[in-house]
């Protein structure tokens, strides 16, 4: 049982979830995804931001004060965390609380209080190499997902429906860059969370209806369109938003709702279970 607020990272058979409240990093094998085990806890100070992501057997962590980002890897045995030395005097220090994401070869953190994007090369896990950082945009960030060569930011929002899609393109290589790409509004109160799948996109969010997913076609990473909404009585009060190839999955204030998106402009919702007090989700690629 963990206090305050939580964030899950899922890894290839592991999973962290980090307790910002009890400044800890706790870490279980999920095998057997019906068994989790817990193998390591770590007491972190300063404490970690927010939440973390995984890359093989590594996984980074955004902390505060001369820290700046924690790298641990899976030990030999599977059964714990190893600390990985790592020489952080030339990264920027994170105000946070954060978010990360890795897709390929990239590291992705989201400083949520200034709306700065941070972008890591972790071509090796063991010695993440910082390449540049957004400027910050006028509204705040609400989400943050990235799949492929792609980033995808879901901010604000407000009294005159001024919520936003952010695409970036990230290029690895010989000499890693970031493009941003794209800035589409959208008619929406305010955003709480973005998945993508494909070339689709599904943001979580407010409008004058109420509360629903709002699906971009975004086959033109330059001109994402919107193209659907979805609405269900079972989404509502939603706190996170994940997707794979065909599934969408919300955690709400009291449910766990699975969607399926195999056709993407036509979703329904599969199940949904009862879940009093979700701060998190998580979903296997698979």
């Amino acid at each position: 049982d963990f206090g305050g607020d939580m964030q899950v990272a899922l890894g290839d058979g592991f999973a962290c979830v980090i307790s910002t409240q009890e400044s800890t990093a706790n870490f279980f094998n999920v095998g057997n995804p019906r068994n989790p085990q817990l193998i390591d806890t770590l007491n972190l100070t300063p404490p970690p931001l927010g939440s973390a992501a995984w890359s093989g057997d590594y996984v980074y962590i955004p902390r505060g004060s001369s820290v700046k980002l924690g790298v641990f890897k899976i030990n030999s045995e599977g059964t714990g965390m190893d600390g990985v030395p790592l020489d952080t005097s030339s990264f920027p220090s994170f105000s946070g609380p954060t978010d990360a994401e890795v897709t390929g070869s990239w590291l992705i953190v989201r400083e949520k209080n200034t709306n700065r994007h941070f972008f890591f090369d972790i071509s090796d896990p063991a010695v993440p190499a910082f390449i540049s950082q957004s400027n910050p945009i006028s509204a705040d960030t609400t989400g943050l997902d990235a799949r492929g060569d792609f980033v995808y930011v879901s901010t604000g929002g407000g009294p005159s429906g001024n919520g936003f899609l952010e695409i970036a393109e990230i290029q690895s290589g010989p000499f890693p860059s970031v493009d941003f790409l794209h800035i589409i509004g959208l008619p929406l109160f305010g955003t709480i969370d973005v998945a993508a799948s494909g070339d689709y996109v599904y943001i979580a969010g407010v409008d004058v209806t109420g509360e629903g997913i709002f699906i971009l076609d975004a086959t033109i990473r330059t001109n994402p369109t919107l193209v659907a909404t979805f609405r269900d009585t079972s989404l509502t009060g939603i706190k996170a938003l994940v997707a794979n190839s065909n599934q969408l999955i919300a955690g709400t204030n009291t449910e766990l709702v699975m969607m399926d998106t195999s056709t993407p402009l036509s979703v329904s919702v599969v199940k949904a279970y009862a879940a009093q007090g979700l701060r998190d989700v998580a979903l296997s690629d698979a």
